[in-house]
């Protein structure tokens, strides 16, 4: 009954990130996404994991590795489409 917390928490965690992801693929936008709220939640995120596995919670360390790559994949979009902008407003200036 323990472990299915953990295993809720995570779910949840990783949940949370979802919208947001959805939301920078449908409009190749993250220009509302800070990089030190990113940061910091990769940061929690790996503490929390080397926590996790020198206490052997396997839950935790399951869940956490799976919101980690959540995490990862929004600071990928951000980069990406950080580095769209700049093009995109060029193009929209020269009118193509």
């Amino acid at each position: 009954m323990i472990d299915l917390l953990a295993y809720i928490g995570g779910l949840f965690a990783m949940i949370s990130f979802f919208p947001q992801i959805l939301k920078a693929l449908v409009t190749k936008s993250t220009d509302d996404i800070s990089w030190m709220m990113l940061a910091t939640t990769l940061i929690s995120v790996v503490a929390y994991e080397f926590y996790a596995i020198a206490l052997g919670l396997l839950p935790v360390v399951i869940m956490n590795a799976i919101f980690f790559v959540t995490v990862v994949i929004m600071m990928i979009l951000k980069y990406r489409f950080d580095s769209l902008r700049p093009k995109l407003a060029f193009q929209n200036v020269a009118g193509e």
